[in-house]
């Protein structure tokens, strides 16, 4: 007869109710102003626009929202622009063929009754993809 398989979990210490949850403190450094966060360091052909977005969304809800939009091309990050009289997104994805399946698997799509723009991010005036 074959022994027992052995006990799940033996190697962590005991379970006790007497100590509440801490969790770690943040780090306490701070970003320099100038400071890029990691995924805009990605190519800028794997990003893309989303436009015609509703002013009235609260920031959080729409990038998680976005987020949720297009995780099935893969992993991406979400940075929303409040301007003068509209909001846009950029979505970073790692390479171009990611973006490039988002922008044409997701025309027409709306967003709180608007059909939502998405399209390669135009240069600015000194030729820099946003």
């Amino acid at each position: 007869m074959p022994a027992p398989p052995p006990a799940p979990y033996t190697h962590l210490p005991p379970h006790s109710n007497s100590h509440t949850y801490s969790p770690t403190p943040a780090p306490s450094h701070q970003f320099q102003a100038n400071h890029q966060p990691i995924e805009w360091n990605l190519p800028a052909e794997a990003r893309i626009l989303v436009g015609n977005l509703p002013m009235n969304c609260d920031p959080e809800v729409l990038r998680d929202q976005l987020k949720g939009i297009f995780s099935c091309f893969g992993l991406n990050w979400v940075d929303i622009e409040n301007r003068c009289k509209h909001t846009v997104a950029f979505v970073q994805f790692h390479n171009f063929q990611q973006a490039d399946q988002a922008i044409a698997y997701n025309q027409g799509i709306n967003y709180y009754g608007r059909p939502l723009r998405i399209e390669l991010p135009r240069p600015d005036a000194s030729g820099e993809t946003r």
